[in-house]
């Protein structure tokens, strides 16, 4: 009996610590970030493969706030003046009972990205205290300065595991700062927005989806080929379409600028993880069958094209091609809390900061 309890013992100790775990609430940060890119004079020479930039089980904070931002202008947009009511009310009822339809991304994506701000936003306000302790320690602390009051908005978790808050215009810091930094010759922005989000070990922890600048797809397909000389092959020759079948044909799928993904993880202490993309047009020298591999009346040869190059004497000659680089970002750092972290490119500028924030609940009045 004493046997059979030990194993069933040994058996559930290790379950039962491991759901408490798993059932550890997360340490909130609030996080704000700002991309750009910038001029460069390097050499380096860039792969032209494409990677997979699907971020997996990931949050994306973005598409929804800019669609919505969207809709409300479509909605501010009366279809009937009061004099369009009062000449043809039968048109302007009509055209009110119609759905709207929902507004697609814009070709270019704004680079400040804010939640909407609250009309009463210190209205409800309390005094939280956020603590002033070492930046490289992830315990929480329970020292409570005079000088770590501060008064929060309304825009704060109140459960421990909820979605993520994007910050207001309001609350984001960086703003004079990229004033500075704008000023310098080959800087543009990109991205500058924020967010509080509960920050969790590496094996929970879900990545945030980014996403800023220029829709490209109107010109360049996935592949990283000009649309244009597609679109002219396949009208040139569509017996062989099947050349260019593989190919995205489809532009209704954003390529935006900048895409990929931004994970903050515990491990002790406070990592950031990037996996991100610049494209950015460019030329390569591209492999082309020589004029050699044609028929007399300029047809490719079926035959040939079955065939090795070696095995049909095929020659491929370099020749410059319009391409579509997807320079790559991955960084994985250690950082500090409240530190302003710089990670740099050659082609892109990442600022982030994660700053310690009162945690859900955990409101003090200021003494």
């Amino acid at each position: 009996m004493t046997q059979s309890l030990y194993k069933t013992l040994f058996v559930a100790l290790p379950l039962m610590l491991s759901s408490q775990a798993f059932a550890q609430d997360p340490t909130w940060f609030e996080v704000e970030i700002y991309v750009f890119k910038q001029q460069s004079d390097t050499q380096e020479d860039w792969s032209d493969a494409i990677p997979d930039m699907s971020v997996r089980n990931g949050q994306d904070l973005i598409t929804d706030l800019v669609i919505n931002s969207q809709s409300n202008l479509a909605d501010a947009l009366e279809p009937c003046t009061a004099a369009d009511w009062a000449t043809d009310p039968d048109r302007c009822s009509s055209d009110w009972n119609q759905p709207f339809a929902k507004p697609d991304m814009p070709p270019v994506l704004p680079v400040t990205i804010v939640a909407p701000e609250s009309d009463d936003l210190n209205a409800d306000s309390t005094a939280s205290v956020i603590t002033e302790a070492s930046p490289d320690t992830i315990e929480p602390s329970n020292e409570t300065p005079q000088d770590s009051i501060t008064v929060v908005s309304d825009n704060m978790p109140n459960e421990a595991d909820q979605a993520p808050l994007v910050l207001r215009d309001s609350e984001l810091q960086f703003t004079d700062m990229i004033g500075s930094i704008e000023q310098n010759m080959g800087v543009e922005g990109l991205l500058h927005m924020g967010w509080r989000q509960g920050v969790y070990p590496r094996f929970q922890a879900k990545p945030f989806s980014l996403i800023a600048g220029n829709d490209l797809s109107q010109e360049w397909t996935k592949e990283g080929l000009p649309r244009q000389d597609v679109e002219s092959a396949e009208q040139l020759v569509p017996q062989f379409e099947f050349l260019t079948s593989h190919l995205d044909s489809d532009n209704s799928d954003p390529l935006w600028e900048l895409q990929g993904s931004l994970n903050i993880y515990l491990d002790h202490y406070l990592f950031i993880e990037t996996n991100l993309v610049l494209r950015e047009p460019g030329i390569r020298q591209a492999k082309m069958v020589s004029n050699e591999l044609v028929n007399a009346d300029k047809s490719p040869l079926t035959d040939a094209m079955n065939k090795t190059s070696e095995e049909s004497n095929v020659t491929l000659e370099p020749i410059p091609q319009a391409f579509l680089y997807n320079i790559p970002f991955k960084q994985n750092k250690r950082i500090r809390s409240r530190e302003i972290h710089y990670m740099d490119h050659p082609k892109l500028g990442v600022i982030i900061q994660i700053r310690r924030m009162a945690q859900p609940g955990e409101v003090n009045p200021a003494d």
